[in-house]
């Protein structure tokens, strides 16, 4: 088990069965560098969030944790992309991060979060244009849809997931309600603080409407607020690939120079409340996308040939290395 002294978790040992996750870079090694800088900042809240929960979780005030239950899930986000393995075409300048260790608890580790969403958001976009193929003339528009803060967040997300449900069954039963137009729905759960302390969680959403529909926001504002009390709704059309980042690229909105988001407490105890639920899902024509992060993603290109890249985790940053066996 991980060593804590001070800030530093020792004892980091890379586990020998990486996740893949390829992710083409759009220029050489500079692009690999700037990467790896963002994996080393996320790695440092990984270990930040590890020492927490090693030192406080009892302050959590969750009756089920023990410390095994906790030593593991810090050994884990300890651990993470502890090693990357790059792929380098041999002529182009152009890189691929090819495999590393990740630890994939998306809720509380970054950089586990990223790669979850960059897969995901590949699968989403390949099945709207499957969808516009079928239905010339599709539209797209993410919305966000608020209920009012709550001291229960579980509670709350049950809320928000029952409410879209009886919307959605409204419109496929009865042909009615503000959704009556809407051919597949993706819902992603998020969680923030309110002013008053209080959990917000609040839906992020991706509607694909019928040929020449629209959503009418009025109804929709007042058919939610009847549900769950929020009146707060937003929609926009999505026009373009990376327009879904911004709708799906976190669950638990991490703290920015301590003034919004989630502390480290918060975030730690939002996961262990939320630990079981599904956070992302489905419906109509979007129904069966795929949620796994096993080994499908790999590029459709053959990148046997291409050179390896291999970089360590040393304490502030990355080493390259010239194997993974190599210490």
């Amino acid at each position: 088990m991980a060593v804590i002294k001070g800030a530093v978790v020792e004892s980091l040992q890379a586990p020998h069965n990486g996740h893949s996750y390829s992710v083409a870079l759009r220029s050489g090694e500079s692009e690999t560098q700037r990467d790896l800088g963002l994996f080393a900042r996320y790695k440092c809240d990984a270990l930040a969030l590890a020492v927490y929960l090693l030192k406080q979780f009892r302050s959590l005030g969750i009756a089920r944790l023990n410390d095994a239950r906790v030593q593991r899930l810090a050994f884990d986000l300890a651990n993470c992309c502890s090693w990357m393995w790059f792929k380098q075409h041999p002529s182009e300048y152009r890189s691929k991060l090819f495999r590393a260790d990740f630890c994939n608890h998306r809720l509380l580790c970054i950089n586990c979060s990223r790669r979850s969403s960059f897969v995901w958001l590949r699968r989403l976009w390949f099945r709207i244009k499957g969808v516009r193929k079928l239905h010339p003339g599709a539209r797209c528009y993410s919305g966000v849809l608020t209920m009012p803060n709550t001291a229960d967040l579980r509670g709350g997300i049950l809320l928000l997931r029952s409410s879209l449900i009886k919307l959605l069954n409204r419109a496929r039963k009865k042909g009615t309600g503000p959704l009556r137009h809407v051919l597949g729905v993706v819902a992603c759960y998020e969680v923030t603080r309110g002013k008053d302390n209080f959990w917000h969680p609040h839906l992020h959403c991706v509607f694909i409407l019928a040929p020449g529909q629209r959503i009418d926001a009025t109804e929709l504002r007042l058919e939610w607020s009847k549900l769950t009390g929020g009146r707060q709704i937003k929609l926009d059309a999505l026009l373009k690939q990376e327009d879904l980042l911004e709708v799906f690229k976190y669950t638990l909105k991490t703290t920015k120079s301590g003034r919004d988001g989630l502390s480290l407490a918060d975030r730690s105890l939002a996961y262990f409340l939320l630990l079981g639920t599904r956070l992302r899902e489905c419906y109509g024509l979007f129904r069966g996308i795929p949620d796994d992060l096993g080994d499908s993603e790999e590029p459709g290109e053959d990148v046997s040939s291409w050179n390896d890249i291999f970089y360590r985790w040393a304490g502030v940053g990355y080493r390259r290395i010239s194997s993974l066996h190599e210490e």
